[in-house]
């Protein structure tokens, strides 16, 4: 509609108008400049005329592909790059957590049931907090729209790594629940066990009283015999 008004305006001044002058130089800036926002859809690297009108002399060629600004000057390589960061960090943080796993034995976990599952939580939680950073950059690779194949396959190849990575945090997050579980397992295990003892224990212990409580029975029934026996010789 601006465009229209201010050729309408260009047709109905005269001649050596002065504001005809300025009206048309309006109107070539505001072409040029929907010429560079055009630039995506093919117009780019082509010299496009400007149509003139009425009493307008025809305007030079524009060379859209001068005025676009270059795909690498936008902001997507430069996130690429702080991805990729993060990527190398995560990973690393990823090989600390696989040495710390490897170390884990059941049997030296079960020896201090309490210290074993201080260490399982704080594994899990790490484990936690890699698979949270690492779907993060994954979101921000995937908002992200590349400006030319170079970036494309910088891209594609940050979000395979991090594909990679998340793979291994939850290897590793199931190797530390499987790790809870037998431990659980044996403790229970160990509970049971240790319940069966102690009513042995207790069944035991009952039956020694009952055994005293006898012994002590027969020696009373002996005594009272033997007094019996001496009423009867006298």
């Amino acid at each position: 509609r601006k465009l229209a008004s201010l050729q309408l305006r260009i047709d109905q001044a005269g001649d050596g108008d002065p504001e005809q002058d300025t009206i048309r130089r309006a109107l070539q800036q505001i072409q040029q400049q929907l010429q560079i926002l055009e630039g995506g859809s093919g117009l780019a690297g082509t010299e496009q005329e400007l149509p003139a009108g009425p009493g307008m002399p025809q305007a030079g060629p524009v060379d859209t592909a001068t005025t676009l600004p270059p795909a690498s000057d936008s902001g997507t390589h430069i996130e690429i790059k702080r991805v990729a960061q993060q990527v190398l960090q995560s990973k690393e943080a990823v090989q600390s957590l696989v040495e710390a796993c490897s170390e884990l034995h059941p049997e030296v976990l079960v020896e201090d049931a309490t210290e074993a599952n201080a260490l399982l939580s704080d594994l899990q939680e790490r484990c936690l907090a890699s698979s949270d950073k690492l779907r993060a950059d994954l979101h921000s690779l995937d908002r992200l729209l590349a400006a030319n194949s170079q970036q494309q396959a910088e891209k594609k190849a940050h979000v395979a790594a991090i594909h990679d990575l998340l793979d291994t945090v939850e290897q590793l997050s199931f190797k530390l629940n499987a790790l809870r579980a037998s431990l659980q397992q044996k403790r229970k295990e160990e509970e049971r066990q240790e319940a069966a003892r102690q009513e042995a224990a207790r069944q035991d212990t009952a039956q020694q009283v009952v055994r005293r409580q006898n012994h002590r029975l027969q020696l009373l029934h002996r005594v009272r015999g033997l007094i019996s026996q001496e009423h009867t010789w006298r």
